[in-house]
């Protein structure tokens, strides 16, 4: 069993999405052990077994029609009575766990990667997530935190970062310049992002009205965008508002 808990590990640290199979009970004559494990990937069976035979082939074949079929799929448990479902000549039931791990990975995108931006990343990396982090300043880059979970991309062409972004990402906003926060906040409206948020004061949340009005675009596009971005919790030390930002995410990841 510790080859299978080895390669969860690994599935793990390179983020790949897998199902993990466990017989979790059974009846009757079943050719198979109750804790008997497998993991499936989108690329099939890579590890472990439940048994082999029909029941595993279909077993893998149910995995794999789940990765097809990825929205709003959750761990869950399925019953099976081999003689009906296979037509085996063993009879009983089998009761298998498929857990799905790391399916629909939490994206965030960190437009930034100032003061703030280092605090906040520092916090995201102790989450199942993946950051990418954009700015233009090589030397703000070299001091993100050495992680699997950072990508760190050196930038001017904010606009085609943006088109490139998973629909799902969470958006951050938080350059050193006005006009590149703009520039970035003005694409995003046209894209459907899970969240975009934009740090600042409530000055700059009135600086944002007017930049929209400007653009002649509904006023309502305001609501789109958490300006200030955070919580309304602690100083405005970097690493208090980093966490203040961390809890918000998270609200609305869980939401």
């Amino acid at each position: 069993m510790q080859n299978i808990y080895l390669r969860q590990s690994e599935l793990s640290l390179s983020q790949t999405a897998f199902i993990l199979v466990t017989v979790t009970d059974k009846k009757g004559s079943i050719p198979s052990n109750i804790g008997a494990k497998m993991i499936v990937t989108e690329a099939g069976l890579v590890s472990g077994t439940i048994g082999g035979g029909a029941l595993e082939y279909k077993a893998i074949e149910y995995a794999l029609e789940l990765f097809k079929n990825k929205t709003c799929i959750t761990s869950h448990k399925i019953n099976w009575n081999l003689q009906k479902e296979f037509n085996m000549v063993c009879s009983g039931e089998i009761e298998l766990f498929f857990d799905v791990v790391n399916f629909n990975k939490w994206e965030i995108a960190v437009f930034g990667a100032g003061h703030v931006s280092q605090a906040l990343i520092n916090i995201l990396i102790t989450l199942n997530c993946s950051i990418a982090c954009f700015d233009s300043r090589e030397e703000w880059l070299n001091k993100l935190p050495n992680s699997h979970k950072i990508k760190p991309i050196n930038t001017n062409d904010i606009a085609k970062n943006i088109q490139e972004l998973n629909k799902n990402s969470f958006v951050l906003v938080m350059t050193h310049s006005h006009e590149q926060d703009w520039e970035i906040i003005r694409e995003c409206i046209n894209h459907s992002f899970k969240y975009v948020g934009l740090i600042g004061s409530k000055t700059k949340q009135k600086w944002l009205k007017e930049k929209i009005l400007q653009e002649n675009l509904p006023e309502e596009t305001l609501n789109r965008i958490f300006c200030p971005v955070g919580i309304s919790v602690g100083n405005n030390s970097p690493s208090e508002i980093a966490v203040s930002i961390s809890a918000q995410l998270l609200q609305e990841r869980d939401k």
